[in-house]
């Protein structure tokens, strides 16, 4: 496993696709700083502190098929085979690279915002524990993008179907998302219900809520990620160990 895992990082360090990312992700949040800026003066910092959520999930899927597409063009995957690497080590080192660089664009837009955003502008009026708790619900969101986007590349092989198949995805996602959350508006009771389930269990439903600052149930969102983590990777290791590599 580490030894793969080295070999992601030092793959990393070289990936285009990797640091394009990460320097969007840099920009983003003086761009948003300075539209604010001049459109009201005054900054709500913890408006934007989880803006990040609308489009972590654009930049995972991105990101994960083309880094695992080019192991499986390259025929680094198949080699990693015959050497006698373990299907399920191979799927998991892939999985937690993915998980790992989603959590470095979070962290690095997340710690922009609250060390620029405080220094140069108001403070933060969230409360510790509500703070706490979403920031730990993006954690766990960022794991679930990572195991349906990992699924996804590692049972496509081709990188161009995987990252077409990934962005119409997560966009499919994003929306559906957002159809939910104007459904709860007009809808009642047991009906209600089912929306706000499925907007709570929905990873970008759950993304939505957060960078809004509207989430009534993200003590439970944790869960819910976990079961979709289990549930995901679980068939993700069941099929690449059937799947015939050419």
């Amino acid at each position: 496993m580490f030894d793969l895992l080295k070999l992601n990082l030092n793959r990393l360090k070289k990936s285009s696709v990797f640091w394009i990312i990460f320097i969007i992700i840099v920009i983003f949040p003086f761009l948003l700083f300075f539209s604010q800026y001049n459109d009201r003066n005054t900054i709500f910092m913890e408006e934007d502190l989880f803006i990040i959520m609308y489009f972590i999930g654009i930049a995972i899927s991105i990101f994960t098929s083309l880094f695992v597409g080019t192991d499986f063009s390259d025929g680094t995957i198949r080699n990693k085979i015959i050497i006698g690497k373990r299907r399920v080590i191979i799927y998991f080192s892939n999985l937690i690279t993915s998980v790992f660089v989603g959590l470095i664009y979070f962290l690095l837009y997340f710690f922009i915002v609250l060390i620029v955003g405080n220094f140069l502008f108001s403070s933060l009026n969230i409360p510790s524990e509500v703070l706490l708790y979403l920031f730990f619900d993006c954690i766990f969101i960022i794991a679930v993008l990572s195991s349906i986007f990992t699924f996804i590349s590692m049972l496509i092989p081709n990188k161009t179907y995987s990252a077409v198949a990934s962005i119409l995805l997560i966009f499919w996602l994003i929306v559906f998302g957002a159809i939910i959350q104007q459904k709860l508006i007009s809808a009642t009771g047991f009906e209600k219900e089912i929306y706000q389930f499925l907007y709570d269990i929905l990873p970008t439903g759950q993304g939505l809520q957060i960078a809004s600052l509207k989430a009534i149930n993200y003590k439970i969102f944790p869960i819910y990620s976990f079961l979709l983590m289990l549930m995901i990777n679980f068939l993700g290791i069941l099929k690449f160990n059937k799947k015939e590599l050419k």
